[in-house]
């Protein structure tokens, strides 16, 4: 192999049997070096430096060839903390070579270790990256200095310049990056990004987690929600945000998917109810997840709270009912939350179950036949109102119910003798009027009771006139009513 110098030439036999006598010197003192006997070692670096000043007309000759050499040895004494002989060697390395990088790199690594040269380091780190600007290890080396020196900026633009040109070992930069401004978020985002290229998808997770705790975003949050949908740490965060702007509903929609694998963080839901104690989407939201904790009667509780809110929900009365199937008062308000929707057939159940376990409430029977009449079961209906009668005989709606049922079979004279029964006990009830006075229009025996009765309903109720108008078988004496009916 040929050796060669300064002009490019091949370097003469004399100066490549120089260099190697050299380097045998070198590698000798370098053994002595690693077996700890640094005062040989030394002394073996000097013989260089003797022999190479007794061949200096050779080594003038060949200036890149021995700058090398003389750079080994500053680099043998640097070893051995003899920093004023590195010093002095690498300088003459130098003085035949000033664009030897390894040297001038190795000059402002002694000027470093001599702590007050910090600034001569760096003005010999420029001057290797003006020579080399890509040169990885000037670059580490002047970010260190920086950092040493106070320049903390200065050191993370040069990392920055090392992530570029040395990805490989862009995560070692990063966590350098990072010890300077462990809370820059900038750089926790970089540090994820390069992890997931390295496919550490939980470490990147947890470096975009880091990032987003120090500064929030929603473009970082559907990052970190892409990768990881059920992170708890997160949503809460989002979910805050929500409730800070406002947006109570969608908070709940958040928390709701934390509460779903940890039922303890209920507490989440509260607090949006504390701000909306009457919204009744948020107060389901929590019964449904006190249901599935375990805690049924607190969910009732809400439960109740929501049917004082929303009582037509029949949902409401089904989830109350599955832990307290047999509640009368929910069973009753059920019933008859059903008969309010015209679900008759559904309330009749309820109402037969009611009137068993409460057979001596008249209550419960008057309801029964109110939702049997409601579905024109009128003998049934009759039936239960009976039940009401036998025990009150001054009931005035279930005589009025009694009548209607009784008119809607066809037999008129028991409805006529339900309805005298509720005008005897209240002489203002005007439905009492208003049917006495139909019946005698279908009876057709005395028109005069009928004007008579009519004109007593519409006195007590002016709505009984519109009523009657419509009413086929008053009108059939329109002729005779028409003062009354206007």
């Amino acid at each position: 192999m040929s050796a060669f110098g300064s002009s490019g030439g091949k370097v003469d036999k004399k100066a490549e049997k120089i260099r190697k006598e050299a380097q045998e010197m070198i590698n000798g003192a370098k053994a002595l070096q690693v077996k700890g006997n640094k005062e040989k070692a030394a002394a073996e670096y000097r013989r260089v430096i003797r022999f190479l000043r007794n061949e200096s007309e050779n080594v003038r000759k060949n200036p890149q060839l021995f700058s090398g050499i003389y750079t080994e040895v500053a680099q043998g004494f640097y070893g051995l903390d003899e920093t004023d002989h590195a010093l002095e060697t690498v300088e003459k390395a130098l003085t035949l070579d000033e664009n030897n990088i390894d040297a001038w790199r190795l000059k402002a690594s002694i000027y470093v270790s001599m702590n007050t040269m910090n600034e001569y380091a760096l003005l010999c780190l420029d001057h290797v990256l003006k020579l080399k600007p890509d040169d990885k290890k000037a670059l580490v080396q002047k970010a260190n200095v920086l950092r040493v020196v106070g320049r903390e900026n200065e050191a993370l633009k040069v990392y920055e310049t090392l992530i570029d040109k040395d990805p490989a070992n862009a995560m070692k930069y990063l966590d350098r990056m990072l010890k300077i401004k462990p809370d820059d978020p900038k750089i926790w985002i970089k540090k994820g990004k390069a992890l997931l290229k390295v496919k550490d998808k939980k470490g990147a997770l947890e470096a975009f987690k880091k990032a987003y705790a120090l500064e929030p975003n929603d473009k970082l949050a559907d990052i970190i929600m892409k990768m990881d949908p059920d992170s708890p740490d997160l949503l809460i965060k989002k979910g805050e945000k929500l409730e800070k702007e406002g947006k109570l509903l969608e908070a709940a929609e958040i928390y709701a998917q934390i509460i779903e694998k940890d039922p303890s963080k209920i507490e989440l839901l509260d607090r949006i109810i504390e701000k909306e104690p009457e919204n009744p989407e948020l107060l389901y939201r929590k019964a449904v997840f006190l249901e599935r904790s375990g805690n049924a009667d607190a969910a009732v509780e809400i439960y109740e709270k929501l049917l004082e809110i929303d009582p037509g929900n029949l949902s409401y009365y089904d989830k109350m009912l599955k832990y307290r199937p047999d509640d009368p008062d929910i069973l009753l308000a059920k019933a008859e939350a059903l008969y309010s929707k015209d679900r008759f057939e559904e309330a009749l159940p309820i109402f037969e179950k009611m009137v068993e376990l409460y057979p001596d409430d008249d209550t419960m029977w008057y309801n029964l036949g109110a939702n049997l009449m409601a579905m024109g079961r009128y003998e049934d209906a009759i039936k239960a109102f009976n039940e009401v009668t036998k025990r009150n005989q001054d009931d005035v709606m279930t005589w009025l119910s009694k009548g209607i049922c009784f008119y809607k079979t066809g037999k008129v004279d028991i409805a006529i003798n339900s309805f005298n029964q509720v005008i005897r006990r209240d002489p203002s009830m005007d439905l009492g009027w208003y049917y006495k006075a139909k019946l005698e229009a279908i009876k057709g025996e005395n028109p005069q009771l009928i004007k008579t009765f009519l004109k007593r309903a519409v006195e007590l109720n002016p709505d009984n006139k519109e009523k009657a108008k419509e009413d086929e078988d008053i009108m059939k004496y329109s002729d005779q009513l028409g003062e009354i009916l206007g």
